[in-house]
């Protein structure tokens, strides 16, 4: 009967069936496990969370005592936020003490002991903060509580340097500010020497500076006992009890949940052996069963995605492979379906196969076609080169033979169309090779590199104005020279042909930083900056931001190509008339391929807008 059940649908019902019968008996077995195994673990959290509850309050009165004794709010209103955080905290902390000993006696966890030495320390350490706080609060600070009003008497007895001297008063001062700062008894002794002898020199005649003289010391002498009761230092006093009870809190908590999770996962451990002798028998009845029902219900799917996996790869089909007697009406209506699918598929493989020929030649008349316009480019603009050197060297020795001061202004214009020619054919020249060659790398020297650009760029014009500063960090760099020489060379004369030289002084800041794999390369200067309008397409082919800049347009494009492939990224940031600011990041290509490294957008704005 189970051999003659022709529908996917039945054979997954049988077989779900057999699973969930097991799932079920397993279930039942377990319930016991998982019941008492989730209560213990809800009274292990319980634990745990009493335990963070008491440390957050442990936390709170830490605050108190390093924050709240310093404020003088809190002195004058008497109230605290911190105060009012801790007592709420402390009511929840008693609150599920007290269910904890409800719920404790029905778990044989064996920490009941242990959870009442932790509430009776916590009572006693609650009892000690409330004494420390009482007597910071009747201690006060600057002017409020005693320390007020002994601050109160110096400034009185400050009034009255006629019938004391002044040096006098204000030895009592650094004696009484020493021993408050430094905690040592020393200044102490001293301050009610000094006092003493003043009340014995000032005699009855001047009875109201007695009278503050030795009120001025009884309110020292009263906050300094107070003091030595709260503590001095840390361990002393009533600070050292609390901090002798805070750290028997934390030692028992610490011992608490240890214990607590040590004695859960024994009653678990015990629990688990049963239901795993019980479970693992359920188990090895529903694998047997299951895999008997899988392996007549995945042997024509298998045989199915054999053909399919033999068709892509050799586009051939055996049409009688997929006869079975034994498969399902689905999988048998999928066969007949997948058949027709692949006598429609073998005609289109054919097609797209004879178009595929036809791209892979016209992509390689395309590349062809890119070798020789580089070529072109690179080989025209080394040819215009000779002539425009030549017309450079006729203006000059006609200016040399004419020398007419009237006309030296034509020679001059003369003069800059060339440069600027030469520049354009030099950047076109870079381009190319930017295109062709392959990435080279070696170690560089940057500041052999920073010092040859800046002497190229000696004789451009006002460059002698403009305050130049280099920063080099220790490290080593390898990349592609000639293509980092592009890319600065770029930076740097921009940075001297668009300086603002109405400023007092013009300045250039070169400033470079090796970390790990990465070298940082920032080149900033004060000139006249770019308008917001312009920054987003400066490294656009042929942009220029208006009819009188002065480059090729070329120069930023060439230095985004640069950067691109030599997997780097350049950031820009800049504000008309303040400045401009290029930060270039490149990786160090000695250990790692540059083929291997991903591409991305080598360009980002850091513009406000």
């Amino acid at each position: 009967m189970f051999w003659n059940i022709n529908t996917i649908g039945k054979r997954l019902f049988l077989s779900f069936s057999i699973l969930a019968v097991n799932v079920i008996i397993i279930s039942v077995l377990s319930y016991h496990f998982i019941s008492r195994t989730r209560n213990i673990y809800e009274l292990t959290k319980r634990i745990e969370d009493e335990r963070i509850q008491i440390e957050r309050l442990l936390k709170l009165d830490l605050d108190f005592l390093r924050f709240e004794i310093i404020n003088q709010d809190f002195y004058r209103t008497n109230q605290s936020a911190v105060l009012l955080q801790r007592d709420s905290l402390n009511n929840i902390i008693l609150q599920e003490a007290a269910l904890l000993n409800t719920i404790m006696f029905d778990y044989n966890l064996g920490v009941q002991k242990n959870f009442d030495s932790i509430n009776q320390t916590l009572q006693t350490y609650n009892t000690t903060f409330a004494r420390i706080k009482e007597k910071i609060i009747y201690r006060g600070f600057k002017d409020y509580g005693m320390e007020g009003r002994m601050r109160k008497f110096a400034h009185e007895l400050e009034k009255h340097t006629t019938e004391v001297s002044i040096v006098d008063i204000l030895t009592l001062r650094r004696h009484e500010k020493d021993y408050f700062l430094r905690k040592e008894k020393v200044y102490k002794r001293r301050f009610n020497s000094l006092a003493d002898s003043l009340i014995t020199r000032l005699g009855s005649e001047n009875s109201f500076v007695v009278h503050l003289l030795r009120s001025y010391k009884e309110n020292f002498n009263q906050l300094a006992t107070l003091d030595e009761e709260i503590g001095l230092i840390p361990t002393q006093g009533l600070m050292g009890d609390l901090n002798n009870r805070t750290n028997q809190l934390s030692a028992q908590l610490t011992s608490l949940v240890d214990l607590s999770d040590e004695r859960a996962n024994a009653i678990i451990r015990q629990s688990l052996f049963t239901y795993i002798i019980i479970g693992v028998s359920a188990i090895i009845v529903s694998f047997i069963l299951t895999y008997v029902t899988a392996l007549r219900l995945t042997r024509p799917i298998k045989k199915l995605s054999h053909s399919i996996g033999k068709f892509m790869v050799t586009q051939g089909l055996n049409e009688d492979e997929l006869k079975d007697a034994g498969v399902t009406n689905e999988i048998s209506n999928l066969s007949n379906a997948y058949v027709k699918l692949t006598r429609k598929l073998k005609t289109q493989f054919d097609e797209i196969q004879k178009k595929s020929q036809l791209l892979e030649k016209r992509n390689a008349e395309l590349q062809k076609l890119n070798e020789e316009l580089d070529r072109f480019i690179y080989s025209s603009a080394h040819d215009l080169k000779s002539p425009l050197a030549s017309m450079a060297g006729l203006v000059h020795l006609a200016k040399r033979e004419m020398n007419v001061a009237e006309h030296n202004h034509y020679f001059e214009r003369m003069q800059n169309s060339i440069e600027k020619m030469e520049g354009f054919i030099r950047d076109i020249t870079d381009y190319a090779k930017n295109k062709r060659q392959q990435i080279k790398t070696e170690k560089i020297n940057l500041q052999t590199v920073f010092n040859d650009i800046f002497q190229s760029f000696q004789f451009m014009p006002q460059a002698e104005r403009i305050t130049t500063t280099i920063h080099i960090g220790s490290g080593e760099f390898y990349t592609d020279k000639t293509r980092l020489e592009i890319i600065l060379k770029n930076l740097i004369s921009n940075a001297i042909r668009y300086a603002d030289l109405d400023k007092e002084k013009p300045s250039l800041l070169v400033e470079v930083i090796h970390e790990r794999n990465v070298t940082i390369i920032k080149v900033e200067d004060n000139g006249i900056g770019i308008a917001d309008e312009h920054i987003y397409k400066i490294f656009d082919m042929f942009y220029r931001a208006s009819d009188y800049a002065k480059g090729s347009g070329i120069g930023l494009f060439l230095v985004r190509e640069s950067v691109k492939m030599l997997r780097g990224t350049i950031a820009v940031e800049s504000e008309l008339n303040k400045g401009t600011t290029f930060i270039l990041t490149l990786p160090t290509l000695n250990q790692v391929n540059v083929n291997q490294l991903p591409e991305s957008e080598p360009i980002k704005f850091l513009t406000a807008s």
